[in-house]
Parts: C-alpha cells; sequence; structure tokens
C-alpha cells in the first residue's frame, strides 16, 4: 500500500511510467497495471491521494470498474463498521437503513459479503466485534516510567496501567508504584470514574493479583476482585494463558501508549508520581482527541456518540476495599485485631463464639452468624481498647463477678503494695473490664511465687511507674524483687562515728 501511496503521488505531479518505475523499483507493467485500476475508478489523482488505505486496496484488488454503485456501497462500509458497535444493532438493520436511501441498491447476501470482504481488507487479522459499553480492556505496559525523590535523588521505577473500552478504543493510562491488589483496585476505579461509567465486563490478563486460579473455562477470581465487581455490578472475565489476541485492543493501546506518553515523557523529570500522572493525562487526551489514521473521528468523538451512554452508572458511593478476620470473643468482651494490635468490644452475650471480623481503612464490623453485632471506628494505637458502655452493661453472672472491688479484696489478702498497684490499674483505665486480664495475670502469679515476692515486685512496679502485668512478671523472672531489702538497707543513714565529720565541720 505504502508503494501504491507513492505512485499515486507521482502521478499527480506529473511523472511518466518509466520515472515512476525506476523511483519505485517496480516493473513497468506493473506501474501501467496499477495505473490503469486506478483511472478506471473513475476518480481524478488528487482524490486518490486524499483515499483511505482501505478504500484504495478495495479499489486495487477488484480487478473491475468502480461504478457509482459500488462507490456509494464503499462509502457507508466506514459508517456500518461504526454503528454494528452499538446494541441491537444488526447488518440486517443497517442494509435496510442503506436499501431506503439508494434507488438500485444490492440485495442483502452481496451487502454482506462485499462488507465482509472489505472488513478484511481493512483489518486483516479478523478482530472480534464489540458492543458498545460491553468490555474494558486491561493491562500493564511492560516498560516502566521513574520518579525522582527530591532528597536524596533515588530513581524509583514504576508501573504503567493501560486500559481501553473496546467499541470506541478510548484509552486511560496512570502510574503506580506496583501491580498489588490495592493498586490494581486504585488504578481501576480512577479508571472507571475517567470514563464516567461502568462497562459489562472487565477484561485482564491472568495476572495473580485477580486471578487466583488459572482454568480455560472457568478461572477463579480473588475475593478482592469479586468483592470489586459485585460493588460495581461488573464481571471480571480473565483471557486464557498465553492468547494475547483475546486482548488485543489493550495490546494495542499498550504499542499506542510508549509511541504517544513514553516518547513524549522520556527526557522529562518527575519528583512525585502525581507530577507524573499528570504529564501523562495530558498525553492520553491528545491521543484520544487525535483521529484515527483512516476514519474521520477520534476515539473521544466515537466514545460520545456510541459507547458512553452504553456505560452503566457509577454507585454513589466509591469502593473501600474490605478485609476479613476470624476471631473468638475474649472473657473481657473484646475481639483482637492483630493488624492493628487493637481490642473492640461486642456484645457480652457472645463471650467465647467465633466471630467474623469485616474491615476497611476505617471501620470495623463484627458479625456472628451472618448477623452483625457491633461497628467501630478504626483504631491502630496499639494495644487500646475502643469499648461501647452498652456492650459492658449486662445482668449476665460472669460480668457480677468480674468487678473492680472483687480484685481489690483479692490484692488485699497479697499485701499492701500489690493492692496498690491494683487500684492503680483501674484508674488508669477508661473502663474497669479493660483492667480486668491485667489484674487477673498479676494476681495469679502469687501461686507461683507466694504473696511475699509478689507484693515486693509489685512495691518495685510502683516505684518504677509502671503499673503493667509484664512489668510485674519481668520483676519476677528477673529476681529484682530479691533485691529489695538490700536496697533499703542501702538507703538508711549512715552511724555516727568519730572519723566522720559530719555537716558542721564544714560551716
Amino acid at each position: 500500500m505504502l508503494t501504491i501511496r507513492q505512485l499515486i503521488q507521482l502521478k499527480a505531479k506529473g511523472y511518466s511510467h518509466k520515472a515512476i518505475k525506476v523511483s519505485l523499483g517496480i516493473s513497468r507493467t506493473t506501474v501501467i497495471e496499477y495505473v490503469r485500476l486506478l483511472e478506471s475508478s473513475g476518480f481524478t489523482w488528487e482524490q486518490l491521494n486524499e483515499m483511505d488505505e482501505a478504500t484504495l486496496d478495495a479499489i486495487i484488488n477488484s480487478r473491475n470498474n468502480y461504478d457509482d454503485r459500488h462507490r456509494k456501497l464503499l462509502n457507508f462500509f466506514p459508517y456500518m463498521e461504526k454503528e454494528l458497535k452499538r446494541r441491537g444493532v444488526t447488518r440486517q438493520l443497517l442494509w435496510k437503513e442503506y436499501s431506503s436511501d439508494e434507488s438500485d441498491p444490492y440485495g442483502y447476501s452481496q451487502f454482506c459479503y462485499r462488507y465482509q470482504q472489505w472488513s478484511r481488507s481493512v483489518n486483516p487479522t479478523a478482530p472480534m466485534q464489540h458492543k458498545s459499553g460491553d468490555k474494558l480492556f486491561i493491562d500493564f505496559s511492560g516498560g516502566k516510567l521513574s520518579v525522582i525523590d527530591p532528597q536524596s535523588g533515588e530513581i524509583t521505577e514504576v508501573e504503567v496501567f493501560v486500559a481501553t473500552l473496546g467499541a470506541s478504543g478510548m484509552t486511560y493510562a496512570c502510574a503506580v508504584y506496583s501491580q498489588r491488589q490495592e493498586d490494581i483496585v486504585k488504578c481501576i476505579e480512577h479508571c472507571l470514574l475517567f470514563f464516567g461509567g461502568v462497562p459489562a465486563a472487565i477484561v485482564p490478563d491472568n495476572m495473580k493479583a485477580i486471578v487466583s486460579r488459572t482454568d480455560r473455562y472457568e478461572p477463579q477470581i480473588t475475593q478482592l476482585f469479586r468483592q470489586l465487581a459485585l460493588h460495581y455490578q461488573t464481571v471480571f472475565l480473565p483471557t486464557r494463558s498465553a492468547k494475547p489476541r483475546d486482548k488485543g485492543k489493550v495490546e494495542n493501546a499498550v504499542k499506542n501508549v510508549y509511541a504517544h506518553i513514553f516518547a513524549p515523557l522520556r527526557n522529562m523529570q518527575f519528583f512525585h508520581i502525581d507530577q507524573l500522572n499528570q504529564a501523562i493525562a495530558r498525553q492520553v487526551n491528545q491521543y484520544n482527541a487525535r483521529r484515527f489514521a483512516s476514519r474521520q473521528y477520534s476515539r473521544v468523538e466515537l466514545f460520545e456518540k456510541i459507547e458512553k451512554q452504553a456505560l452503566k452508572p457509577l454507585p454513589l458511593q466509591p469502593f473501600e476495599i474490605q478485609k476479613h478476620k476470624r476471631a473468638t470473643v475474649q472473657r473481657n468482651g473484646h475481639i483482637y485485631l492483630s493488624e492493628d494490635k487493637h481490642y473492640y468490644s461486642v456484645p457480652y452475650r457472645f463471650i467465647g463464639q467465633r466471630v467474623q471480623i469485616h474491615y476497611t481503612s476505617d471501620q470495623v464490623e463484627i458479625y456472628a452468624n451472618y448477623q452483625r453485632i457491633a461497628i467501630h471506628q478504626r483504631n491502630r494505637k496499639g494495644y487500646g481498647y475502643t469499648t461501647k458502655k452498652e456492650h459492658l452493661a449486662s445482668t449476665h453472672r460472669y460480668i457480677l463477678e468480674w468487678n473492680a472491688d472483687r480484685y481489690i479484696r483479692w490484692a488485699k489478702d497479697i499485701g499492701d503494695d500489690t493492692c496498690s498497684l491494683i487500684e492503680k490499674i483501674f484508674q488508669t483505665k477508661s473502663h474497669p473490664e479493660q483492667a480486668y486480664k491485667s489484674c487477673e495475670g498479676i494476681l495469679r502469679l502469687a501461686k507461683k511465687v507466694g504473696n511475699g515476692r509478689l507484693n515486693n515486685a509489685c512495691r518495685r512496679a510502683l516505684d518504677y511507674g509502671s503499673f503493667y502485668y509484664k512489668t510485674v512478671k519481668n520483676i519476677l523472672e528477673r529476681g529484682i524483687d530479691l533485691q529489695q531489702d538490700l536496697f533499703h538497707k542501702s538507703t538508711q543513714t549512715t552511724p555516727e562515728h568519730k572519723n566522720i565529720r559530719g555537716s558542721n565541720y564544714y560551716q
């Protein structure tokens, strides 16, 4: 086609057949045949020079003179290709539309046959025909961009996420630090926000973050992306393994990203990923606004016309990553979230039961038998307690047994210092129930070491100002409580002696 295009340009300038033969390196007979076919089409050389490759290819391969009837049909095919991407639009419907405007239209079978021939000449690989709003193809580019740390000068390579809609080819791209699940979720959210709607299906390859088990017929999607699909009312349809043509749209988009994003940004430096994404967004907008080489419209024009209204509306609330854990409700009426090392209260009737914890970045929900029994704002304070009073107010027999007076009486039987430490523990907690576990742990140490040692260890803990079970336990394990008498002897006043001058001497 490049040779034909050059031949047309040379012929339009008035070059002879011999000059064209020498310039293009083809035989004079081939030049004469091409000229005959092109002249028989009825178009001038200037008009032929403005035609797209598909039409020129059809003229060359037809070997027949093109009458007005055939030319009108060829001119209808680009419109037909675009309209077939709309939902519900069929060849039969378009044939009727074509026939209504023609005095001598082709029959339906010839109409379909000639469209098929034209389509193959335009797209030799016969790609899939995508309906509007049907599929969004996503992938990561193999190449990477980079961000420079302004403080240290360290260069960090970042991944480039690419997504394109099947029908219009409307493309989105952004940079993220990794291909982890959280980053991919963020990319998809920003992508859907960019398009202003949700497609019927999202088509990734078999990346491990999305597909937990590959299968030709029923691949298994990870739990996080099942939640994402449920939130946006869409589905994930992974491609077959090692079949890049299944997502040829995005493979081609990645190639274009190299040409229209990587190349223009290759000599620029970026000191923050947001700064890089702003530059990528500008290049993406220019790329989408650029007209197709063989079409009289751009991706954004095609998107606005046939695909935007076909997308499902975005949900009112953005998606939040939700994690899940199982835990047992402890005797103090709290569950322990190991990720934050924090305790959350639940109603006391669930003590000892296994519950399910669902938590996001700012909220913790607790479920028992598929019923939510508690909800809290997430708190990342290590070893802290988040407690609701209504969870503690219960008439259960076990709670009546657990109260501050009970532990204080127990501590008095061991010693005054132990009693003082237990009182201090209750004073430092917002609710008495939060201190029960620490108090019980301290008081039960008496069975191992005896009341005397425990009382001495509590005295040491009071001196340190550390009112914790671990403090008392460490004192006992290291035998520091046994040094208590020696410590007190060293602090006694020095006895009178004739060799000691005393403070009066220095006056």
